[in-house]
């Protein structure tokens, strides 16, 4: 940006100068003659160290890596379902064959989508824990605990997942 009469050049920390427009300029980047509201609000800082950083990472990358995987297994799943629907006539033992492969890939799916929803929801406790553990003056932070309801239904949804795999529902 170039300098005009009315700009004013700040010096910034690491000894460079940064322009600052004036009010034609701002008025003429804004376009069509509008003028731009500043504003400001209190931001608040969370300091965090590497080590969680990192965690926050490997929780994020295994909770994708899971849900990709998981993805696969029921695309997987779907395909060979259609596959043996479309196919007319096949050979039983062939069939049946194929109807394990799509049980237990459609049982990985769920599996691994179980333990992504679990991983996600870890990550969100590592956040609530940091921001729990910093203070800003007097305001005490109460973490959300709508995570562990997440929990609980994920183990209510495995308890019934086990006992529609122990009737033969899911498999038989």
């Amino acid at each position: 940006m170039v300098k005009g009469p009315q700009s004013r050049l700040v010096r910034v920390g690491d000894g460079t100068t940064a322009v600052i427009p004036d009010g034609e300029q701002q008025s003429a980047a804004a376009g069509a003659g509008s003028h731009p509201l500043r504003g400001d609000r209190p931001m608040k800082e969370y300091y965090i160290y590497d080590s969680e950083f990192r965690e926050l990472k490997r929780t994020g990358a295994t909770a994708t890596i899971l849900f990709a995987f998981g993805s696969a297994c029921f695309g997987f799943a779907l395909n060979v379902h259609l596959g043996i629907v479309f196919a007319g006539t096949l050979a039983d033992d062939l069939k049946t064959q194929w109807i394990s492969y799509e049980k237990i890939a459609f049982f990985i799916a769920v599996a691994c989508y179980l333990f992504a929803i679990l991983q996600t929801l870890s990550g969100y406790n590592q956040i609530e824990k940091i921001k729990a553990e910093t203070s800003h003056g007097s305001e005490k932070y109460t973490p959300k605990r709508w995570y562990k309801f997440g929990i609980w239904a994920l183990v209510f949804a495995a308890i019934f997942g086990v006992g529609f795999l122990a009737r033969g529902i899911i498999l038989p």
